[in-house]
């Protein structure tokens, strides 16, 4: 059995996930009730990628780079952009035809949720319009509604 939590095999009759030490059970409802864009991202299966996942800060501010042109000031937090915003519409625009060109979604402007938790209900956002985290506390409660952008390693 897959943990449908953190993603490690363990065999069958176990009860509980060897990593993460959630109950069998709780593991096969955990990402539907829990983590629905996690399990929105696990089940993904475009062409031959497979392995589909919610990208951390890092990963979004690389994204935000290849979207917009800007470099963000700490690429490990995302934590802002370090050039002016000047007119990136053309950068966006490149990207997101690059996107659709191959059978992609364009990307958007706005929230978008990362893997970064720090807690059972706060979780990391980073606002792909100004290329910052998210610091309001109200907007990166888990009850929020912000966008999900799936990344595969291939």
């Amino acid at each position: 059995m897959k943990c449908q939590h953190c993603g490690i095999n363990f065999e069958d009759g176990e009860r509980f996930c060897p990593i993460c030490s959630i109950s069998a059970m709780a593991c096969s409802m955990s990402c539907t009730t829990w983590y629905p864009a996690f399990d929105w991202c696990s089940r993904k299966n475009v062409g031959s990628l497979k392995d589909w996942f919610i990208p951390s800060m890092n990963e979004l501010a690389h994204l935000y780079k290849a979207y917009t042109g800007h470099e963000a000031n700490d690429t490990e937090q995302g934590t802002g952009s370090i050039k002016s915003k000047a007119d990136d519409s053309s950068s966006k625009a490149w990207f997101n035809k690059c996107l659709t060109d191959k059978k992609g979604t364009a990307l958007t402007d706005g929230i978008y949720w990362s893997s970064n938790e720090t807690g059972p209900s706060i979780v990391y956002a980073f606002d792909m319009q100004s290329g910052t985290s998210v610091t309001d506390p109200d907007k990166l409660d888990k009850k929020q509604t912000h966008r999900v952008r799936a990344f595969a390693e291939f």
